[in-house]
C-alpha cells in the first residue's frame, strides 16, 4: 500500500489540488479542447484530466481514485502509471474522434473508468465471481449512461455537465489495452 500510495496516489492528489488553484487562464490553457490539437497543443491530451469544474468535482474524482486503488492495492506501481497514460490518451482520442461536439473536457472520471476496467481484467482470473460482478456493474453503469444519461444527481453534485462518453472511452481503453496483454500472459505462463 505504501508504495502505491506514495508513488501513485500522492502525486496525482497533489497535482490535481495544485491545478485547482491555477488561474482561469492557466486552466483554459491546460484543459482538453478539441479545436487546439491542430495547433500542436498536444499537452491537452493529458493535462485536461488533471483539471476539474470545482472542488466538489475534484473531491468526488479523488475519492473514486482512492477507492479504486484501495480495492486493487496489490497491482504494481508501474502498471498504475502505464494504465493511466494509456487510458487518459484513450479518453482524449475517443472524445476527439467520436464525440467532436465535446468542445472541452476536464476531470479524472474517464481515466477512473479506464483504471477500473484495466484492474478488473488483471484480477478476473484470481477471483472470477467477485470481479465478474464488478465488471457487470461497470457495464451496467455505462449502458445506463449511454441510454438514460448521467447517474441521477451527478450533474448537480459537480456543478456542470457530465461527459458520459468520457467514461465509456476510458473503460474501453482499459479493456482494449489490458485484455490482450492478459490473454497473452495466460497463454505463455
Amino acid at each position: 500500500m505504501r508504495e502505491t500510495a506514495s508513488g501513485f496516489l500522492l502525486p496525482i492528489i497533489i497535482t490535481t489540488l495544485l491545478a485547482a488553484l491555477l488561474s482561469v487562464e492557466w486552466q483554459q490553457t491546460l484543459r482538453y479542447q478539441n479545436d487546439l490539437f491542430s495547433e500542436a497543443q498536444l499537452w491537452r491530451l493529458l493535462s485536461g484530466h488533471l483539471l476539474h469544474l470545482g472542488w466538489n468535482h475534484l473531491l468526488m474524482n479523488l475519492l473514486g481514485l482512492i477507492l479504486i486503488v484501495v480495492i486493487f492495492i496489490e497491482r504494481p506501481l508501474a502498471r498504475w502509471w502505464l494504465d493511466s497514460l494509456v487510458c487518459a490518451l484513450g479518453v482524449s482520442a475517443g472524445l476527439y474522434l467520436f464525440t467532436p461536439e465535446t468542445y472541452w473536457y476536464v476531470g479524472l472520471s474517464g481515466l477512473l473508468h479506464g483504471l477500473l476496467a484495466a484492474a478488473i481484467v488483471d484480477n478476473l482470473q484470481q477471483q472470477p465471481r467477485r470481479y465478474s460482478l464488478l465488471l457487470a456493474a461497470l457495464a451496467g453503469k455505462l449502458i445506463w449512461e449511454q441510454t438514460v444519461g448521467p447517474v441521477p444527481l451527478s450533474d448537480s453534485s459537480i456543478q456542470g455537465a457530465i461527459i458520459v462518453d468520457a467514461h465509456l472511452y476510458g473503460a474501453i481503453s482499459g479493456l482494449v489495452y489490458r485484455l490482450p496483454l492478459k490473454i497473452y500472459h495466460l497463454l505463455h505462463d
